[in-house]
């Protein structure tokens, strides 16, 4: 469990350290569309939580978005592991954790008494799709 923590919480740091930058100054960054100043652009930016983007065209450079979704993709890795660990150790053979299991549940249609992790599963098929 202390090295899925050590993980996370890595993850986790390299998510508070991602700076997402922003714009609102019009198409071309001049501020015409909203008075001419860069007033309105700084107090929405302060209100998001970011910081404007010092060069902008009409859109803001991707590159701002690189430590951000590598921070989100490393916490989808990290969680993805805890829940592999946790569907190997739900199988018949070992049986040492379980998913709750409610009383309309269905575990299999040739085997209702089976019970498949369908949370954890889900976990690992979320990890991928933001993977890719």
């Amino acid at each position: 469990m202390a090295n899925f923590l050590y993980e996370a919480t890595t993850a986790e740091g390299m998510l508070r350290r991602a700076q997402l930058r922003g714009k609102f100054g019009g198409a071309v960054g001049t501020f015409a569309a909203v008075g001419g100043t860069d007033e309105v652009q700084t107090r929405l930016m302060a209100e998001l939580g970011i910081e404007p983007a010092p060069i902008t065209t009409q859109v803001v450079s991707r590159l701002h978005l690189v430590d951000f979704v590598f921070g989100v993709v490393s916490m989808c890795a990290a969680t993805e592991r805890l829940a592999k660990e946790l569907r190997n150790l739900q199988r018949n053979e070992i049986g040492e954790t379980f998913e709750s299991f409610g009383k309309k549940q269905v575990g299999s249609s040739t085997m209702p008494q089976k019970r498949n992790p369908h949370k954890s599963e889900r976990v690992c098929g979320i990890a991928r799709t933001v993977r890719a």
